[in-house]
């Protein structure tokens, strides 16, 4: 895990124009050329929700370590609310995703 907060914003831009980038690509090859890849309309929409999480809710690693007692994360509850619910938000996103596609 990448310990610096400006690090960790850098990745969750990265993953974040990613996500979106694919997820919109995913929505014009299924409405235009009529096919999309199943795997990616549910993984691209999950990375763009953790790089929104990367980018606003940086994770401090020495409050990781003053709390838990660890260099980084390991469990879930190892990370900060803000996370937990970006998990589940990405989750959302991506199965929902999925499920609007197939619908086509």
């Amino acid at each position: 895990m990448i310990e610096s907060k400006i690090g960790q914003r850098l990745v969750g831009v990265f993953l974040l124009i990613l996500g979106g980038g694919f997820t919109a690509w995913s929505w014009y090859t299924a409405l235009n050329e009529g096919y999309y890849y199943r795997k990616a309309v549910v993984l691209f929409p999950f990375f763009a929700a953790i790089g929104l999480g990367g980018l606003l809710f940086p994770i401090d690693m020495a409050r990781v370590r003053a709390e838990y007692g660890v260099d980084r994360p390991q469990k879930l509850t190892h990370y900060p609310t803000a996370w937990k619910v970006l998990f589940a938000a990405g989750l959302v996103a991506g199965f929902g995703n999925w499920l609007a596609l197939s619908q086509f």
